[in-house]
């Protein structure tokens, strides 16, 4: 079909007479029937060749142009779930219910599911399970009436409707308009302004065809008039709805020509009401619209389409009511006032008898875009609602002048040229370039002013879409003409030099752009008078250049230069303002002045929300930023909300492989990675990467950005090895790339630094560390958050390398930038603190941490929800220092936090859940709870050893505390091969683990004393002294606890001088190192000197530093730690020894009593109290007392140590004292047997235990007069005591004098 030119504006353009080309072929492809509906039919059994087949096709025809049949239940699931803006009306047969229904009926596509069956005794069971079930029906044609009436239903609700919030605009604006209805109302206006035999009404008629298989829309179409044509069922009402819903412009254009007619119809039959006229419209919104305009009660809705309603009530009623069916929707019933005093320019019209349907339902209808103000919102009944809106004018006088604005830069000398002008603003590039290359294909010869525009468009256009390449093709054409010798256009070839250095720089060639820039002002200097406004527009740019570069400070100077000059030619919300605050906002946050970067991002968001179009490109590009700067300061979910809306409007607007999209996929990847949600973010950064791939041949800005994200995440969940790869994979990109103080590298430094950190090469980490901190103190303030975070980071290394003095003097400056009020509470401040507690819980400030530990916790709840990792951590240190503190409930309580959240975010055999089982195993420890404890530690060890390598400090920290456990219930065996293990693991790392070794040494000592094996104990230490001295410095916190353990090894071999010089030794270490002056550990060095004291009689010294001890804990630990309960214990013991019987049962029950407060029932500390409370009373000779308290001892023991323990023999021993006593020999030797089973099998023996158990039960039996037996018990005895590896020979004297006497009575 020929289109001839009657459009005077274009005629200009001819130089002669000319015919139209061909309207473009895109718009022939896209003539298919717009609905917002689909449906299909699935059957596994059906024919696609059968008359079945066939018959349901014509029943359907109908109601849609399309049924989609299928056999394959696979094939319409997937089809199902790819529809986008439709909702699907499926029949489904009766076959396949019970398979089917569980899987798809939440599936959000699916609107509404028809049950095909001849059995319809389960229809009502059928429907009360799943909601979406309209029915069973036995025949094809009840199935098409159903589907008919849900569809009009559906139909009549899909009306689109957008609200304005009464404060969306300055306050001194009354009758306020969204930018997007402002662009639909130049679209109309420009729809309008073509001239009707201009537009391609063919397509229409094809579209009526496809439909319907014949030609009544064309050739009747001058029979009816529009109204009736708009009324009647059909696809036009469908078509019309949905595309002015969507925006979807491929569909509004073919049809402006039918908009056009009906506009004109009722505009023709309008007429001002003489008095107030109410109308009704009923339908459904969805919770979320609805939300929407209850909140925004008194601002404005518009409907943007032609609107349908009706004068009489409960037809009104009926369609609200009616929507309720649908579970996702709410009832909604329009009650619209018109006042005959506003002045609207949106015309309506009684339809009467013009409507398809005659006057059945009292029908008005208003043209598009009508606008009401929304007043009462009233609830009928439940999910039933009632709306009241009032008529209101659209005149806005800002609103006004800002689209003459915009007006005047859609540019183009003829309506065509500024339609596809239109389309550029409204983000339909596709469009917009099928537009372009029709027009230049028109048989006509421009004049090169034309050919400018238009190849400016196109390159425009081109680089939106990433097409950069084909960009620079129509620059050259336009430089091309531009540089002609005979009439330089010196405002246009500075615009062109602009537009060409804008595809440069996003292209990351920056010189080149810069370059290009200058040249920009430079021409543009040329032009008079002076262009400011390109000039302003070059700052601009500059400044956006020099921002990529990482120079923030010279940015910003160009940015205030931009806005400068374009404060004084521009409207104060035009989109370029927008722009400047936008860029001007991350200036402010990326230099860390977030007061600033609040200020500019209120003006972005105020500028933007009135001036630019939903799919702008700036807009767009808007929208990523502010989501980058919400997300900087914290605010998680909000940013995803924004990256969430951004998506959507860019999958409709940009082309599938369009990089814009790449980088919101990546963001939204890290936002999610950032809260721990890794599957989700996996997804983004797979969709990220098919992107990039598809679009990029070499590396570059956008590829190493998502690799660095990846390594970040791939780091949280464990992959280790993926994470250094990709991180080496940037590193080598970027530092080609980048000048050496950018704030990019900056971040990779630091990545690099965590990712060794977490591996435990300390050096490596310290070496990314330092480089970090030393670009950031070059570019940002220096209170800047980035630089107490690194600061942080670097403290930790000091820590893990044991440099405590370094580690207090950079912990000061943290500590200094967290106390800046303008700090933002930022997730990265919680880790911060974070970090600081950490610090000030390994140096013994206790309570500090606790209070720093809980301002990180405050401050995430701020920022990220409780499922956060982050939280996890913190959770999991309060808990470490609750146990430190004795407050295992609370510990307990911290861990199990720790583990919900881990659970939930992590997969089952991620390190961070190893970590938190070690803990509650420890916990469970603490207080005596050894198989649970054992239970934990074997989890760690299981997932520790399918992740880590055979020699990795983390597996050591697990060998030691399985063989803690093995230790107190008495397997020493075991528990000497796991302390081996943890001490030749932290022997072999470089350098040696000192820490490691001094903890693992401190439990070998424990269990060769527990063994008697002093010799092996010592040399052990010997050992870890050694390396010690090697590796740390001299006043090291560590020797000092190796110094402790030595001298206790002294002690227990009875050598208290020498057990005084270490001690003495490491005392002088504490005063001298860096720790707190009432740390814990000094405070243990105390308590034990106190027993040497009392063991040697020194009693005021022994009760002088029972005192120092008590002082110490009681400023570091609260009053309930069982440390009290030790030193009360031996104060006990020390009043015993006096002859205080009084003071020390007081003392020992002091000692009981905080035992049974922070230990469980059945910890085995509770028996050693239990026994000396015992064996006072067996020395003041009340047996009763003393049987009670050892019974009491030995039930607990029963329950928690192994059959053979040696305590067990201790208190089988005690208790067969008391009942020698007694005199009740019989059950004393029934108890000293089975004192005697347990020395025997003990592994080593103890010799010196044996030879006395053996006396004991030979004593009995003398008493009893088995003389023979009793003999040959002691005899045993003898021979075991000259076994012992101690001076035994008192004890072997007394033994031989008892056997000559006894020898005598024989």
């Amino acid at each position: 079909m020929i289109i001839h030119s009657t459009n005077p504006e274009m005629s200009k353009l001819l130089e002669t007479e000319n015919e139209f080309p061909i309207m473009p072929s895109f718009l022939r492809r896209q003539s298919i029937v717009a609905q917002n509906y689909l449906l299909f039919w699935l059957d596994s059994t059906i024919d696609k060749s059968s008359d079945e087949f066939n018959n349901i096709s014509k029943t359907f025809h109908e109601i849609n142009n399309a049924i989609y049949i299928f056999n394959d239940v696979d094939e319409s699931i997937d089809c199902l779930t790819d529809v986008q803006d439709e909702r699907v009306f499926l029949v489904l047969s009766n076959s396949l219910v019970q398979q089917l229904l569980p899987q798809i009926h939440d599936i959000h596509q699916l609107h509404s599911i028809y049950i095909f069956s001849s059995d319809l005794v389960e229809d009502e069971i059928v429907k009360n399970k799943w909601k979406k079930v309209k029915g069973i029906y036995k025949e094809i044609k009840s199935i098409c009436n159903s589907v008919k009436r849900d569809v009009k239903q559906y139909d009549h609700d899909m009306l689109p409707v957008r609200v304005v919030s009464s404060d969306a605009f300055l306050e001194d604006s009354s009758n306020e308009l969204n930018t997007s209805f402002m662009y639909s109302q130049i679209l109309k206006e420009t729809l309008l302004e073509i001239p009707h035999d201009e537009y391609p009404k063919e397509i229409v008629d094809e579209m009526w065809y496809e439909a319907y298989k014949n030609n009544e829309f064309s050739e009747d179409y001058n029979k009816h008039s529009p109204i009736w044509w708009y009324t009647r069922d059909s696809f036009i009402f469908q078509t019309l709805n949905r595309s002015l819903r969507l925006h979807e412009i491929h569909y509004i254009f073919p049809m402006g020509f039918f908009i056009q007619d009906l506009h004109e119809q009722i505009k023709q039959l309008y007429k001002e009401p003489l008095e107030k006229l109410v109308v009704y419209r009923g339908q459904g919104l969805s919770t979320k619209d609805f939300e929407n305009v209850r909140t925004n009660q008194g601002g404005l809705l518009s409907f943007e389409m032609f609107l349908s309603t009706s004068t009489d009530r409960n037809v009104g009623l009926f369609y609200a009511d009616s929507s309720r069916g649908n579970p996702d929707l709410i009832g909604i019933l329009f009650q619209l006032t018109i006042d005959h005093t506003d002045r609207s320019s949106t015309p309506f019209v009684r339809l009467n008898n013009l409507s398809y349907y005659g006057e059945a339902e009292n029908e008005v209808l208003f043209s598009t875009h009508a606008i009401f103000r929304i007043d009462q919102i009233h609830m009928l009944e439940d999910r039933l609602w009632q709306i009241d809106l009032l008529s209101t004018s659209d005149d806005d006088p800002q609103l006004r002048q800002l689209g003459n604005f915009i007006r005047q830069e859609i540019q183009g000398e003829s309506r065509w040229q500024r339609l596809a002008a239109l389309f550029v603003k409204m983000g339909q590039f596709r469009m917009a370039e099928i537009f372009f290359k029709w027009i230049i294909k028109f048989p006509i010869k421009y004049n090169d002013k034309v050919l400018v525009f238009l190849y400016d468009q196109l390159a425009f256009i081109k680089g939106q879409c990433g097409e950069y390449q084909q960009a620079f093709d129509y620059y050259e054409k336009i430089l091309d003409i531009q540089l002609k010798p005979s009439d330089k256009d010196y405002q246009n070839l500075a615009i062109t030099y602009g537009n060409i250095g804008l595809i440069h720089d996003k292209l990351e060639e920056y010189s080149e752009a810069l370059r290009l820039f200058h040249k920009t002002i430079e021409t543009a200097q040329l032009c008079n008078p002076k262009n400011w406004s390109i000039i302003g527009n070059t700052f601009l740019n500059i400044g956006v250049v020099c921002e990529s570069q990482g120079f923030y400070f010279q940015a910003l100077d160009f940015y205030q230069k931009a806005l400068r000059i374009q404060q004084k030619l521009l409207p104060i919300n035009h989109p370029t303002v927008g722009t400047i605050y936008n860029n001007m906002t991350l200036i402010y946050q990326n230099t860390g002045e977030y007061m600033k970067a609040l200020k500019f991002y209120q003006k972005t968001i105020e500028v933007n929300r009135k001036s630019l179009y939903l799919k702008d490109p700036n807009f767009l590009n808007i929208f990523n930023n502010i989501g980058t700067i919400v997300s900087n300061v914290g605010q998680y979910s909000i940013a995803l909300d924004f990256y969430e809306n951004l998506l959507e409007i860019q999958e409709k607007a940009l082309p599938s492989n369009h990089p814009c999209l790449a980088i919101t996929y990546n963001n939204m990847g890290m936002i999610c990675s950032t809260i721990s949600e890794y599957s989700k973010a996996v997804q983004f950064y797979g969709k990220a990467h098919d992107i990039l791939q598809r679009r990029y041949l070499l590396k570059n800005s956008h590829w190493s950005s998502l690799y660095n994200n990846i390594a970040v995440t791939s780091d949280n969940m464990g992959q280790h090895k993926l994470a250094f790869s990709l991180y080496h994979l940037v590193f080598e990109y970027e530092q080609k790339s980048l000048h050496k103080n950018h704030p990019k590298l900056a971040i990779i430094y630091n990545n690099i630094g965590q990712f060794y950190y977490t591996i435990g090469n300390y050096t490596k980490a310290l070496e990314f560390y330092e480089k970090t901190l030393d670009i950031e103190q070059k570019i940002l303030v220096t209170n800047h958050l980035n630089i107490a975070v690194t600061y942080s980071n670097i403290c930790l290394v000091y820590l893990n390398t044991e440099q405590f003095e370094k580690v207090s003097e950079l912990n000061n400056k943290v500590y200094a930038i967290c106390k800046n009020p303008h700090l933002p509470k930022h997730p990265r401040l919680a880790i911060v603190y974070n970090n600081m507690g950490v610090i000030l819980h390994v140096l013994g400030n206790y309570p500090m941490a606790g209070w720093i530990y809980d301002q990180a916790r405050i401050t995430k709840e701020k920022s990220l929800s409780s499922n956060d990792s982050c939280f996890s951590i913190i959770h999991n240190n309060l808990g470490a220092m609750f146990e430190h503190t004795g407050n295992y409930s609370k510990a307990f309580v911290c861990f199990q936090k720790t583990l919900e959240i881990q659970q939930k975010i992590f997969s089952a055999n991620h390190l961070a859940l190893a970590t938190t089982y070690n803990n509650i195993g420890s916990c469970h420890r603490s207080v005596g709870n050894y198989s649970a404890a054992l239970e934990y530690h074997r989890k760690s060890l299981t997932i520790k050893e399918n992740l880590l390598s055979s020699n990795h400090s983390s597996l050591a920290t697990t060998y030691n505390n399985i063989g803690l456990v093995l230790d107190h219930i008495g397997e020493y065996e075991k528990s000497l091969q796991f302390f081996n293990k943890a001490f030749d693991i932290w022997r072999s790392t470089v350098p040696p683990n000192v820490l490691g070794m001094a903890t693992s040494s401190i439990n070998l000592i424990a269990l060769c004393n527990t063994m008697g094996q002093y010799a092996t104990a010592l040399n052990t230490h010997d050992i870890a002294l050694k390396f010690q001295q090697k590796f740390v410095q001299l006043h090291h916190p560590n020797l000092a606890v190796t110094y402790n353990i030595i001298a206790t090894t002294y002690y227990n071999i009875g050598e208290y001088t020498q057990a005084l010089q270490y001690y003495n030794k490491a005392i002088e270490i504490q005063h001298k190192s860096s720790l707190s002056p009432n740390h814990p550990n000094l405070a243990a060095i105390y308590n034990n000197m106190a027993v040497i004291y009392k063991n040697i009689r020194d009693y005021d010294k022994a009760f002088e530093y029972y005192e120092r001890t008590l002082n110490i804990w009681k400023e570091a630990l609260p009053e309930s730690h069982p440390n009290f309960a030790v030193a009360f214990n031996n104060m006990g013991l020390l009043y015993k020894q006096l002859g205080d019987n009084i003071k020390a049962l007081e003392y020992y029950e002091k000692a009981f009593e905080i035992k049974q407060k922070s230990l469980s029932l059945t910890h085995p500390s509770l028996t050693t109290t239990l026994n000396n409370i015992g064996g006072l009373y067996y020395t003041i000779g009340n047996h009763e007392k003393a049987l009670e308290y050892y019974k009491n001892a030995l039930e607990i023991q029963t329950k928690v140590l192994r059959k053979k323990h040696p305590n067990l023999a201790i208190t089988y021993n005690n208790i067969g004292f008391v009942y020698e006593d007694m005199g009740a020999y019989e059950q004393a030797l029934q108890f000293y047997e089975e004192t005697l089973e347990i020395e025997q099998n003990n592994s080593p023996i103890n010799y010196s235990n044996l030879a006395m158990a053996y006396v004991n039960i030979a004593s009995v039996n003398d008493i009893l007069g088995n003389y023979q037996i009793s003999l040959s018990f002691y005899e045993r005895a003898l021979e075991t005591a000259k076994l012992s590896s101690s001076d035994q020979h008192s004890l072997i004297q007394h033994i031989q004098d008892i056997i000559d006497k006894l020898r005598q009575k024989i």
